[in-house]
């Protein structure tokens, strides 16, 4: 009998140890989905955050159009301080907390494409509210230029040179017109700011395409046609970039019927 007594006793520390082995292993394995889930969540929030992050930065730059004029080329890094100030300060800043940035490529000092049959395209010729006095165009006699102004606008086909082109100007309701070069007509001076913020306008009008090289003087920057935005969020180690562009011929495609650029 005693012999049976302890054959049970054995079995059931046998029995008992499985049973933990069973609720170890079980326990564990729960313990390691809700793990798993919870760093999927995580993921899952920082991936929301990061990509409204990326949207917040490209309204941010569209808001910096409405604070510094158009073509502004100004960028964001995400060492500045208002990269910090639209989460928490820089002491209080966590790392779960999305740190925005935004890179522009708009302004160039010289640029060349080609133009197709019929095609148009509209330049800014400014940056930051600073025009260029100095421009040069290189493009074949069939490229007809206009040059919208603040308070008048010109135009020929070619190349800029220092031949003089008609401008016409509104005046009580009358238009008149004479003979400038596109340099004084850029150009300010103390008694008149010039043209200021003005938009040229290239139209190729053969049937082969065409291409042009336009240049400013040095330290001058004007704007290229197609505009390149590049918008950064980085959350813990999630980065998320979103790039627009920004087609000024499209969006500036009511000058065609302008007269001023004002």
């Amino acid at each position: 009998m005693k012999k049976n007594n302890q054959n049970k006793q054995w079995f059931s520390i046998v029995i008992a140890i499985f049973m933990i082995g069973f609720l170890l292993v079980l326990t564990t394995g729960v313990f390691n989905l809700v793990l798993r889930e919870m760093k999927d969540s995580r993921w899952s929030e920082n991936y929301l955050k990061a990509y409204a992050g990326a949207e917040w930065a490209m309204e941010l730059w569209l808001l910096n159009i409405k604070e510094n004029w158009y073509a502004t080329d100004k960028d964001l890094a995400s060492t500045d301080i208002g990269s910090k100030s639209l989460t928490f300060t820089w002491s209080f800043k966590a790392q779960s907390d999305p740190l925005i940035s935004y890179t522009t490529d708009i302004a160039v000092n010289s640029f060349s494409w080609s133009l197709e049959s019929w095609e148009t395209v509209i330049i800014p010729l400014f940056v930051n509210t600073v025009w260029i006095t100095k421009p040069n165009l290189t493009a074949d006699t069939d490229i007809i230029w206009n040059i919208i102004g603040a308070w008048e606008w010109m135009s020929w086909n070619g190349d800029f040179n220092m031949t003089t082109s008609q401008v016409y100007k509104k005046n009580d309701w009358k238009y008149t017109s004479w003979a400038k070069t596109v340099q004084y007509f850029l150009k300010p001076s103390p008694s008149w700011a010039g043209n200021t913020n003005s938009y040229l306008m290239l139209f190729n009008k053969w049937v082969v395409g065409k291409d042009y090289i336009l240049g400013a003087g040095l330290w001058e920057l004007f704007s290229k046609p197609v505009w390149n935005i590049t918008s950064t969020v980085t959350v813990w180690k999630y980065k998320q970039n979103i790039s627009t562009s920004i087609n000024n011929t499209e969006f500036l495609n009511m000058l065609k019927y302008s007269l001023y650029s004002n």
